[in-house]
């Protein structure tokens, strides 16, 4: 869903332009007033899919992970890239 389309939904259903909110903070006062509570933060993580749109699961490396992994898939882009150069070597 895009970033307009959130928006149209929030104005139809508050009734509001969201050009009447000065940032994001008033964005949750004003829903907060709605709703009579405060907003809760929460995990908008599934099993499936992360928010963002993630589909694969993502995992926490360290920058030497990270390396090791792109110098081994370097390593053997070019050992292919060597075999397909001189086939009969």
């Amino acid at each position: 869903m895009s970033k307009e389309m959130k928006t149209i939904i929030f104005e139809k259903e508050y009734g509001v332009s969201i050009d009447d909110f000065e940032d994001t903070i008033a964005v949750d006062r004003f829903i907060e007033s709605k709703i009579g509570r405060q907003l809760e933060v929460t995990d908008g993580r599934t099993t499936f899919t992360m928010r963002g749109g993630n589909v694969f699961k993502v995992t926490d490396r360290t920058r030497e992970s990270l390396d090791a992994s792109i110098e081994k898939s370097f390593a053997a882009l070019d050992a292919q890239c060597k075999r397909l150069a001189h086939p009969n070597e």
